[in-house]
């Protein structure tokens, strides 16, 4: 697992036969201040679907190929204002 390499937030983001996937990963340490779930259910409106997981592991996908770089800047808004 990447969270074994890892000490933060892991977001990551593909497009695949049109639709969008996001996957936010939470190190252990940092679930004090992240949900993993909560940012994936942040991120989906951006994203246009949906998604869920638990508190250091989600993930979600949508049909807003358009919106990826729009997800990126979100996940760095949510860390930087955390």
């Amino acid at each position: 697992l990447l969270n074994n390499k890892f000490n933060g937030v892991i977001f990551l983001t593909s497009i695949y036969e049109n639709k969008i996937n996001i996957i936010v990963s939470i190190s252990k340490n940092y679930t004090n201040k992240f949900n993993a779930s909560e940012i994936i259910k942040s991120l989906s409106n951006i994203i246009g679907g949906g998604g869920g997981g638990n508190p250091q592991i989600a993930q979600g996908g949508g049909t807003e190929i358009n919106s990826q770089s729009k997800s990126i800047e979100a996940i760095k808004n949510i860390i930087q204002n955390a």
